[in-house]
């Protein structure tokens, strides 16, 4: 085995996959298919440390998706800590478990997601986890019940991580999360946000606020915990009631934006007082109530990102950003319209921020800024996201006038004459210094402009834009030829900031990245 693969500890990533492209796994089978019971061991030791990347290799195979797959990168996951499992290949995992438990030490798997595997292969799944001592992280997409909570509770002390926004939730019940609160190590408990109490489906979740806050008040590390809204209102004010002002929680995110949920004055004086450690808020504003969250947001000192959903035209003036803006790097704001002079209050009274995000319900934007003046609007922002209907007179004065912007993420924007828009931002000198450069999904541009684009913006990376089939097989064929240095990627490839990082709709990927660990 070392003479047939010399130098595979040497190769980067992408030098593997460009190998592997070509050939598909079945070169790895073939070398698997040589292995045998007595020399399985010393195979598999030498490949870990030879090929780093062969749990990212497994996962572009897509072994999840094959029982023979599974077979041949099995030994290589549970020895790297991470497994998937989908009904595609549950029924293989538990055949091989049950006939190999004893030599196999599943122990060392501390990374599990489990996707879309049928009830009766669930109680497998309970046993299975039963072993897991050392799993720190769950992503369940499967049917998730008190059962599946007690287990994790009494048997997977070090769980960090629970991640069961794909899973069907409605069987939990408070029950189920008084055993979770077993898992004092927990840092991030994510539920999904529906169904809740405003909706007309049957399913709705079991446990209540009351439930919630029990878990808050047990669980010494949480940092992150979503569910719905009107859950996490009724539990502050629960916790509210029967605690006295000294005992605080660990909380440092909270996602408050359901419209059913706005902050009110007793609940904008709650907060700061039982989660002073938050940085990360999401809050639905009602007219009339821009003062409340002012104060409220004043009062949490720790809060770096914010994202405020509001049901009307967007006022800074409103909102007191002087005394909390310069704490923000992170800042959405999802409103009817906004104007052209709460644009200049937000880059002056915002010196710090790095990203920043708009969702227009309106296409209204009556610019008085100038572009030609020179002006320089949030000079610090690196990261810039569009959504819905963004004003053509927005979208060119954010453009030229920016002048760090490094990404710009607009796939779901709507913006009218939009290669007109790009020629005038080019032309003024927009996007000097971006790299990353995604445009709507909606609209198309000419072939002419996308070279134009890779060919004149001096820093840029990666291009995502709407090209007909035919201009798409050109560009990339140009690329290849002409500007190697300048990728052609799906809008679909690349997440913006609103669904990245905490946002994320799902951390398994983020988490195939951390665990690198060559055993």
């Amino acid at each position: 085995m070392t003479a047939t693969f010399p130098s595979l500890q040497n190769l980067s990533l992408s030098s593997v996959v460009s190998l592997l492209k070509p050939l598909g796994y079945k070169p790895l089978l073939r070398h698997f298919a040589y292995c045998n019971t007595s020399t399985a061991s010393s195979v598999y030791n030498y490949i870990l440390r030879a090929a780093p990347f062969l749990v990212d290799i497994a996962h572009m195979c897509q072994y999840y998706k094959s029982a023979t797959l599974t077979d041949v990168f099995f030994p290589i996951l549970i020895k790297k800590g991470l497994l998937q499992i989908s009904s595609d290949n549950v029924d293989n995992i538990i055949k091989r478990f049950g006939e190999e438990q004893e030599f196999l030490n599943i122990s060392s798997l501390t990374h599990l997601k489990v996707t879309y595997i049928d009830v009766g292969s669930s109680l497998h799944i309970l046993y299975f986890l039963r072993r897991l001592s050392n799993l720190t992280f769950l992503d369940a997409g499967c049917s998730v019940d008190d059962d599946m909570l007690a287990v994790l509770g009494i048997n997977c002390p070090h769980l960090e991580v629970l991640d069961v926004r794909e899973g069907i939730v409605n069987s939990v019940t408070n029950t189920g999360l008084s055993y979770l609160s077993f898992c004092k190590k927990l840092r991030r408990v994510l539920f999904s946000m529906f169904p809740d109490q405003y909706s007309c489906r049957l399913d709705k979740i079991s446990f209540s606020g009351d439930g919630v806050a029990f878990l808050l008040l047990a669980l010494p590390k949480l940092e992150q915990f979503m569910c719905s809204e009107y859950l996490l209102r009724d539990a502050l004010n629960y916790m509210c009631k029967i605690i006295c002002q000294e005992r605080t929680l660990s909380v440092k995110c909270l996602f408050l934006d359901h419209p059913e949920v706005a902050v009110d004055r007793l609940f904008a004086n709650i907060l700061p007082l039982l989660c002073p450690e938050i940085e990360v808020l999401t809050l639905c504003v009602t007219p009339g109530k821009e003062g409340i969250v002012g104060q409220c947001v004043t009062s949490l000192t720790k809060l770096k990102i914010l994202v405020l959903s509001i049901a009307a035209e967007y006022s800074c003036i409103k909102y007191e950003f002087s005394a909390y803006g310069f704490r923000l790097v992170y800042l959405q704001i999802v409103a009817q319209l906004i104007g052209s002079k709460d644009i200049l209050l937000l880059s002056k009274l915002c010196p710090n921020l790095k990203t920043l995000g708009l969702k227009m319900a309106s296409f209204g934007f009556e610019s008085l800024i100038d572009y030609n003046s020179g002006v320089s609007l949030f000079p610090s922002v690196e990261r810039l996201e569009l959504q819905q209907n963004i004003s053509v007179r927005l979208f060119k004065l954010l453009n030229i006038c920016m002048k760090n912007l490094k990404e710009l993420y607009c796939a779901g924007a709507m913006i009218r004459d939009l290669e007109k828009a790009i020629h005038v931002i080019v032309d003024r000198g927009g996007w000097k210094k971006t790299a990353i450069l995604v445009l709507p999904v909606l609209e198309e541009v000419s072939l002419t402009m996308a070279k134009r684009l890779a060919n004149i913006l001096p820093n840029i990376e990666c291009l995502s834009l709407s090209l007909s089939q035919i201009e798409e097989d050109e560009m990339k064929l140009y690329l290849m030829q002409s500007k190697q240095t300048v990728s052609l990627i799906h809008q679909d490839l690349i997440s913006p900031p609103s669904n990245s990082g905490v946002f994320a709709s799902s951390l398994w990927t983020d988490e195939l990245k951390k665990n690198k660990k060559v055993s």
